[in-house]
C-alpha cells in the first residue's frame, strides 16, 4: 500500500471516530465495597455505580455467587436513581434465571458471563405489585446499589428494549494510595535516571 493510500485511511479513520463515539451507546458498572460484617466478617456490602447512554434500560444484575441480599441506599447515593430501585437477590433454577415471585429472566440466560453464577444482585424497575415497567434506568450516572455478598465478583448484564442484553465486567476502582505509590515509584525512577546520565 502506497504512503497516500496509508494516509488516506489514517484520515478517514480520525473522521468517523467522533461520530462512531457519539453514536455509540455505553453502559459501565463500577463496584466499590464497603465494612465487612456478619460472623467473622464473612459479608462484605459492595456498592455499584452506572454510567449509561442508553435510554431504554428495563433492568441490570451483577453476578455473584455469595449474594445475600440486595437494596438501594438513598441515603448514600450522591447521583440518586427515580427509576431501578427495585432490588432482588435472584436465583438460577434448573438453568433458568428467576425472582423470588417466580418471575423469569429470559434475558438474563442469553448473558454467556453469567454462565457460571447461580446467584446475583438484580436492580429493576419492574415492582411486586405493577403491571409492567415503570420506567427506565437514568441517561447519566447514578448509584446507590448495594448488596451483601462474601466477596466481590466481576460480570454485570442489562436489558435494553431496542439492543438487548448487554454483557460487560465491572470496573473496581484503585485505591487512591495505590496512585500515591506509584506516582512516588516513578518519581524515584525518573530521579535514579537522571542521576545516572549525569
Amino acid at each position: 500500500m502506497s504512503k497516500a493510500s496509508l494516509l488516506n485511511v489514517f484520515v478517514f479513520g480520525f473522521a468517523i471516530l467522533p461520530f462512531t463515539i457519539a453514536h455509540s451507546s455505553v453502559l459501565q458498572v463500577t463496584e466499590s465495597e464497603g465494612d465487612r460484617s456478619g460472623y467473622n466478617n464473612e459479608k462484605v456490602e459492595l456498592f455499584f455505580s452506572v454510567y449509561n447512554t442508553y435510554n431504554d434500560i428495563l433492568e441490570f444484575a451483577v453476578g455473584n455467587n455469595g449474594a445475600y441480599s440486595a437494596g438501594y441506599r438513598a441515603d448514600l447515593a450522591q447521583t440518586p436513581t427515580a427509576h431501578l430501585v427495585e432490588a432482588f437477590v435472584v436465583n438460577k433454577d434448573n438453568g433458568s434465571w428467576k425472582t423470588p415471585d417466580g418471575r423469569e429472566l429470559t434475558w438474563m440466560n442469553q448473558a454467556a458471563n453469567f454462565n457460571s453464577f447461580n446467584t446475583a444482585f438484580l436492580y429493576t424497575s419492574k415492582c411486586g405489585d405493577c403491571s409492567g415497567f415503570n420506567g427506565f434506568l437514568e441517561v447519566g450516572t447514578t448509584d446507590g446499589y448495594s448488596g451483601d455478598a462474601v466477596d466481590p465478583q466481576s460480570p454485570f448484564a442489562a436489558f435494553s428494549e431496542s439492543s438487548g442484553v448487554i454483557t460487560g465486567l465491572t470496573n473496581i476502582p484503585v485505591p487512591a494510595a495505590i496512585w500515591l505509590f506509584g506516582s512516588g515509584l516513578l518519581g524515584l525512577i525518573g530521579i535514579a535516571r537522571r542521576k545516572k546520565s549525569t
